[in-house]
């Protein structure tokens, strides 16, 4: 996934250096098409720039958690951390609870279903449409907003509650 939005973010780039390109600059039709393009891109590179933000704190919190040197207090804070995600889903699962069916998987507890559903970084979400088949899935913390934008992306509108 990242690997995907990391292209993304390549191509993102491209565009921004040639809409200061003086020959695409002077035909504004290219202007109009390559700017439209970039503006697509953008929203998907501010969340690979956050996703890659979140990763690495993230694993950092992780690294805290399983170093048996580290001071419990820090130890603390970076289990908090991690928690918010959780907090986060339990939100929308009972905001949404009807519509969305949200599910939390411990692989820690239940390494079984990181194999089952390929878990290779924690936390991932998994997006599936009704008939179980899966749509996207997100490496990394994923706040409210951008689990709800990404049910969107896929045709599911579902009222901001």
């Amino acid at each position: 996934m990242l690997q995907e939005l990391g292209s993304v973010k390549e191509k993102y780039d491209k565009l921004t250096a040639l809409l200061s390109d003086p020959d695409i600059v002077s035909d504004q039709s290219k202007v109009k098409n390559l700017s439209k393009e970039r503006a697509e891109l953008e929203p998907i590179v501010k969340t690979y720039i956050s996703l890659l933000k979140i990763n690495k704190s993230i694993k950092g919190s992780r690294e805290i958690i399983d170093d048996p040197d580290a001071e419990e207090e820090l130890k603390e804070l970076a289990e908090e951390e991690l928690q918010e995600l959780e907090k986060e889903l339990e939100k929308i699962k009972k905001d949404y609870r009807g519509i969305l069916d949200v599910m939390v998987i411990d692989v820690w507890k239940n390494p079984d279903a990181a194999t089952k559903y390929n878990i290779r970084l924690i936390p991932t979400q998994i997006f599936y449409d009704a008939t179980g088949k899966e749509l996207t899935r997100h490496e990394g913390f994923m706040g409210k907003k951008d689990i709800l934008e990404t049910f969107k992306r896929f045709g599911i509108k579902l009222e901001n509650i």
